[in-house]
């Protein structure tokens, strides 16, 4: 019975109208964006296989030391070592927190809750106060709690403003 549904479709095949068809590309260079290739490595393997098909020279020891070195820079080993680490959320929505009840960045640059912030994440203090701050910025976004800046508080602190100008020139008016 399957021979005979085969046997049928082969017939059904007019070969002259396909034929040389598909060949059309045969010589021609294919152009392959890699950048469309990396967005869709999702899992090591297919990580494996790019490397393999795409860098076929490159040693696990070289990528390694590259990897290492894309994380070393900027923020990125605050990002990936610490903030993506979901062990260390607690310690560091304290500490943010802290932060916050007790005056900034700047109180805590100097004060034992860094220290003990350090000592539970593995984050480096910075030498200057500056990145320090610059590194709870980060913190902040990537949490998604950074102050935002579109002008609502500037317009709440000039309506407080003029409010108290207001209050002053009623006082004043009324001796």
């Amino acid at each position: 019975m399957i021979k005979k549904k085969l046997n049928k479709s082969k017939k059904n095949i007019n070969y002259r109208d396909d034929a040389g068809k598909g060949f059309e590309n045969v010589g021609k260079p294919v152009v392959i964006k890699i950048k469309d290739q990396i967005k869709k490595i999702d899992t090591y393997k297919k990580l494996e296989n790019f490397v393999e098909l795409y860098f076929e020279g490159v040693e696990p020891s070289d990528v390694a030391l590259a990897l290492l070195e894309y994380v070393k820079k900027k923020n990125r080993w605050l990002v990936f070592k610490i903030l993506k680490d979901g062990q260390k959320h607690g310690s560091i929505f304290e500490f943010l927190e802290w932060i916050d009840k007790k005056g900034g960045a700047v109180a805590a640059y100097n004060n034992r809750s860094l220290k003990r912030f350090c000592m539970l994440t593995g984050y480096k203090k910075p030498a200057s106060l500056s990145t320090f701050q610059n590194d709870i910025t980060t913190m902040k976004e990537y949490f998604g709690i950074s102050r935002k800046k579109t002008g609502e508080y500037t317009k709440k602190q000039l309506q407080k403003a003029e409010l108290r100008v207001l209050r002053k020139k009623l006082k004043h008016q009324g001796r």
